[in-house]
């Protein structure tokens, strides 16, 4: 069990060792291992399979650190972005906002920006154009979620027109990598 999803030549034995860790009780390797076996799926487009395994570890994920914990947001991300990905927007979209309220809330209980804060942004984003919302709408939601006046006079924990430049899509390259 100590190699990754990713480098099994059979998924079926992976799917056994996820079954046989969550059925002991084992949090860590067990979301770690959802996880991985779930982006190695999503990579093969086994989008029905990967679903299941994404939506375990991120209630795992919940049970043992809490709903508002950083992990958990990057399982919302894993998530949301499988659901992005098979067309779900609608599904995808409350999960993406409550991966960005996540990391506000750790940026300002902690005074620093967490590492996927900007990613997560960039993510929100681009789903809600993808929805094909007005630019209003667009601009409005994440300052909304992230508790931003709608005057654009936003925290520190965002560089000065950083909304503009998602909005205009210059910050493609911040895409949240999946949790490993």
């Amino acid at each position: 069990m100590a190699q990754d999803a990713q480098k099994w030549s059979n998924s079926k034995i992976a799917a056994f060792a996820v079954d046989q860790a969550d059925q002991v009780g084992l949090v860590e390797p067990t979301i770690r291992l959802m996880s991985d076996l779930g982006l190695f799926l999503k990579t093969k487009c086994v989008f029905a399979e990967a679903d299941p395994l994404f939506r375990r570890a991120l209630a795992i994920d919940e049970a043992a650190y809490g709903a508002t914990h950083p992990s958990v947001a990057t399982h919302l991300n894993n998530l949301a972005s499988l659901l992005r990905d098979t067309n779900r927007l609608g599904e995808a979209e409350p999960l993406f906002r409550r991966m960005v309220s996540i990391l506000k809330h750790f940026n300002d209980s902690t005074g620093h920006e967490h590492p996927h804060w900007r990613a997560a942004l960039a993510n929100y984003i681009g789903l809600l154009q993808a929805m094909g919302l007005s630019r209003e709408e667009i601009a409005r939601r994440p300052q909304d979620v992230a508790g931003y006046p709608t005057s654009h006079n936003v925290s520190s924990h965002v560089p000065k027109g950083f909304f503009a430049r998602l909005l205009h899509g210059s910050a493609r390259h911040l895409r949240m990598r999946p949790a490993r």
